[in-house]
């Protein structure tokens, strides 16, 4: 119960004592009451105070204040003013703070005992006679059913802004709610990307610098120079590993998104990364079919990477198998090829699909809209094939 609702009900009573006062008192000519002066202001608590509970208790209410309005009326109390507000009130209530289907029935019984309280109060004077007489009735029957007909619908009203807000709210928590999960998702999707990026940059450069220890290691007493240039590329290897590292760390840690940070490698940057993994023993020869043309900055790094990724899998699992990668240059689309012609499977143990490599690479393609295909060569090898559309991309690797 709000505290609102007692001041009015406590404060539409005081009215109505200081009205019934005025009368008895001051016009006594005028009281035609059945009831002595305590009764009046006994009726008229019964009447006023319970529409404190107006809110909390509509139904109830309005099944009290309507028949006891038409007792009011009957008994003559002298006070026609607030008493009409208190019905109006009670038949307000019923429908706009009550869902119960029984709304309509009570408010109809609260309509009915204050039109034949009306009724009474028209026809039961001696003096109804005549045409004036027939006239008054009529305006006031007329005034008294605009009074209840507003008294009806402002509650309907009422009761539709009310479900109207609740529905609002509820929508507003429900896009507080999804607004909640789709930034759990960026940062998840974030965190992904972040791990891919790390994956791609630990497993290239850490395969390649196996490869480069193991060789400086067989042939150190043998052949100390070719070892210390072996050695020389762990170093270089290691140091572009960390500044990487770095990179991604740094970014991580800014807080302005505005940041600037080293550009991420290209598909324009393959010569460098075949020059790293020809100096850990593998050799590589690049073809490039097409004219070279400018390409949204996440079709390059995909590309780069599931190059990188297709290369470091060569590393692992086929040793120095002569290895081809195939750059064209479509309308459309740029498709890259990594091709091993001899050796074991260059893709994953066993020949398999699996592992985080082939995940990480179907997933940059996928990013971007493209395709991934890996498999063994049928005359033995591996074969990586990726075809990534350039039309319809945005810079952040999103399709349009």
């Amino acid at each position: 119960m709000q505290r609102s609702d007692w001041v009015a009900a406590t404060a539409m009573f005081a009215v109505a004592c200081f009205s019934i006062f005025i009368i008895r008192d001051i016009v006594p000519d005028k009281v035609t009451s059945k009831l002595p002066y305590w009764g009046d202001i006994a009726i008229t608590a019964a009447l006023h105070v319970p529409l404190a509970w107006r809110r909390v208790r509509p139904l109830w209410v309005a099944g009290w204040v309507g028949p006891l309005f038409a007792l009011y009326r009957y008994l003559e109390v002298p006070e026609p003013n607030v008493s009409s507000l208190a019905i109006f009130l009670a038949i307000f209530a019923a429908g706009a703070y009550s869902d119960a289907p029984a709304r309509h029935l009570l408010r109809g019984v609260a309509v009915a005992f204050s039109a034949l309280a009306l009724l009474y109060s028209i026809f039961g004077q001696e003096e109804f006679v005549g045409f004036d007489g027939l006239t008054l009735a009529a305006l006031s029957l007329a005034i008294n059913a605009g009074f209840f007909a507003a008294a009806w619908l402002l509650g309907d009203a009422w009761r539709r802004r009310r479900i109207d807000a609740a529905e609002l709210a509820r929508r507003a928590d429900q896009l507080a709610v999804e607004r909640e999960a789709r930034a759990r998702r960026a940062v998840l999707d974030e965190r992904v990307r972040i791990a891919r990026e790390l994956h791609d940059v630990v497993a290239h450069h850490v395969s390649v610098m196996g490869v480069q220890a193991a060789g400086a290691r067989r042939i150190l007493d043998s052949d100390p120079e070719r070892a210390a240039d072996a050695l020389a590329s762990v170093e270089q290897s290691s140091r572009e590993a960390v500044t990487e590292l770095h990179r991604l760390v740094g970014f991580l840690r800014s807080e302005d998104d505005e940041t600037s940070i080293e550009p991420q490698p290209t598909i324009e940057d393959l010569d460098e990364l075949i020059a790293r993994v020809g100096e850990a023993g593998l050799p590589v020869e690049v073809r490039r079919i097409g004219k070279a043309q400018e390409l949204p900055l996440a079709v390059g790094l995909s590309a780069y990477r599931i190059v990188q990724e297709a290369l470091t899998n060569v590393i692992k699992h086929a040793g120095s198998a002569p290895t081809t990668v195939i750059v064209s240059y479509l309308d459309n689309a740029l498709e890259i090829q990594v091709v091993n012609t001899r050796g074991p499977s260059g893709g994953t143990p066993s020949g398999t699909s699996g592992g985080r490599g082939h995940l990480g690479m179907r997933e940059r393609a996928t990013m971007v809209g493209g395709d991934l295909s890996a498999g063994p060569n049928k005359g033995g090898g591996y074969r990586v094939a990726a075809r990534l559309p350039t039309e319809g991309i945005y810079q952040d690797g999103m399709t349009a």
